[in-house]
């Protein structure tokens, strides 16, 4: 019975990592401060280990962030809980005025 239980258990593990969703992390700060090796990394592990790239984006990071990725691995949409960016880091159609609150009045844009 425990085998049998253990082989269900590997098996849903199989399907779920077969699943992209999880295959972008997006952290750090935006704005860059004029320093080519500071912003926002993407940690992609699509191929089974971490690639990781600096890319420089205006949304900072610096209270809390998500991301949405589809089936195939394929970034989404990301937020950091001020406006919500699409793939390009263009932000979305209704996706600004997300999460009034103290600390979004003293950042109005999102933005550094």
């Amino acid at each position: 019975m425990k085998s049998i239980l253990l082989t269900l258990l590997l098996f849903c593990q199989y399907f779920a990592y077969g699943q992209g969703i999880n295959n972008n992390w997006i952290t750090g700060y935006g704005g860059g401060f004029g320093d080519p090796d500071f912003g926002e990394s993407t940690i992609d592990f699509f191929t089974g280990s971490a690639s990781i790239s600096l890319n420089h984006m205006e949304m900072d990071f610096r209270q809390t962030h998500a991301n949405i990725s589809d089936s195939s691995g394929n970034l989404l949409f990301f937020t950091n809980g001020y406006y919500i960016a699409d793939a390009n880091g263009d932000t979305m159609l209704n996706g600004t005025g997300i999460n009034p609150s103290t600390f979004t009045n003293m950042f109005p844009d999102g933005l550094t």
